[in-house]
């Protein structure tokens, strides 16, 4: 079965969602901020931290989004897809959909 939705909103606006039991999350935290206060009761939520930047600086030990966690990204969507899950909830800090950018 083929994904039906998937919704972006910031960190915020996440942490007040209602779970939602058919629904999956991935929940991007900026690097050193701790994990997101989601409520209990979505299907599966993947975390994740790193800075939201596009290039390391020079002087700063940035930690950057890495090809592991794309594949990790894949892999989740791909299990919670096949589980036929409603939906997945994507939010980081500002929750900036940029599919539509």
């Amino acid at each position: 079965m083929a994904l039906r939705t998937v919704i972006f909103m910031g960190r915020i606006e996440a942490e007040v969602k209602r779970a939602r039991p058919h629904w999956a999350v991935i929940s991007i935290s900026e690097w050193g901020a701790g994990p997101a206060q989601l409520e209990v009761g979505w299907y599966a939520i993947l975390r994740q931290e790193f800075h939201d930047i596009d290039q390391e600086m020079p002087d700063e030990p940035y930690i950057l989004f890495s090809e592991d966690q794309a594949r990790e990204i894949i892999r989740f969507v791909e299990t919670v897809e096949a589980r036929g899950i409603d939906g997945i909830l994507v939010h980081c800090k500002a929750g900036i959909d940029l599919t539509h950018v």
